[in-house]
């Protein structure tokens, strides 16, 4: 792992892409062409720990994958860089980790399509609990596995396609993500607060017993397309759980198994 790697530039315009090596460092001005990568090279003496700036951020649509840099914070150049579709801070890789990374705000980016913090190990644990994607209209791919981040917010009904949930995760709330297929929460032990609802591809049922046997501090669940059947029916055990806790909403059907006449009237009084 090394800071000083060299770094892939793509533009979306033909440009002169400026790097600063160092606060006070060496200056690298690279020729692109529009929509093909570039691959600046440092300029300095051998480093352990660097700031990197870039000059005409606002053009820039990717800088690759940057896991190998172990970079500690991200943050003016994605206020700045408004065009910008990923963002490879981690990868998911056995062996690899990123304990430095620290803090990453993702501003405004209205194009950016890819989050991969993956084995940040520290992001969540200094101040910043949160990983704000709010802003960002365009987000499909969010991973985030073997962090330390509690929430992940996310824009109302964006083309989310897949998300990766940490152990440490405490409330999930995925509105109207109707392209989402791909849900994977990490661990539930933390959780205490779920939202699902718009997000027709999951296999809710599924999700719901899953919430069942491992989220042990939930208070609150919220579900729609439960699509169940016989086939797949659950206990009364199952569904007592559900109705007692507080405000919880849960709509679609749901098989339960052997049912007496008290208790489906208690379920449609509830």
């Amino acid at each position: 792992m090394n800071p000083t790697d060299p770094i892939d530039i793509t533009p979306d315009i033909d440009m002169f892409v400026t790097m600063r090596f160092g606060a006070h460092g060496n200056f690298n001005v690279q020729r692109c062409l529009a929509n093909e990568t570039v691959t600046v090279q440092y300029v300095g003496p051998p480093a352990q720990d660097l700031e990197t700036a870039f000059f005409g951020a606002s053009h820039i649509k990717s800088l690759g994958d940057l896991s190998n840099h172990q970079v500690t914070s991200m943050i003016a150049p994605v206020k700045t860089a408004l065009v910008l579709q990923e963002i490879i801070l981690g990868r998911d890789e056995e062996g690899y980790s990123n304990p430095n990374l620290t803090e990453l705000t993702a501003g405004n980016n209205k194009m950016l399509k890819l989050v991969n913090v993956s084995n940040c190990t520290s992001l969540g644990t200094r101040g910043q609990s949160s990983l704000d994607l709010s802003q960002c209209p365009a987000i499909q791919y969010v991973y985030a596995k073997n962090t330390k981040l509690s929430t992940i917010s996310l824009p109302l009904g964006s083309p989310l396609k897949e998300i990766v949930y940490p152990a440490t995760v405490t409330n999930i709330e995925l509105k109207q993500q109707s392209q989402l297929s791909n849900l994977t929460i990490q661990g539930y032990d933390n959780l205490t607060s779920i939202t699902i609802v718009g997000s027709p591809k999951l296999n809710m049922l599924e999700e719901l017993k899953s919430v069942y046997t491992h989220a042990s501090k939930i208070a609150y669940v919220e579900f729609d397309n439960l699509n169940g059947d016989l086939e797949h029916s659950v206990t009364q055990d199952f569904m007592d759980y559900f109705m007692n806790l507080s405000d919880s909403k849960l709509e679609g059907t749901i098989y339960v198994q052997a049912l007496d006449d008290a208790e489906l009237n208690k379920y449609r009084n509830k």
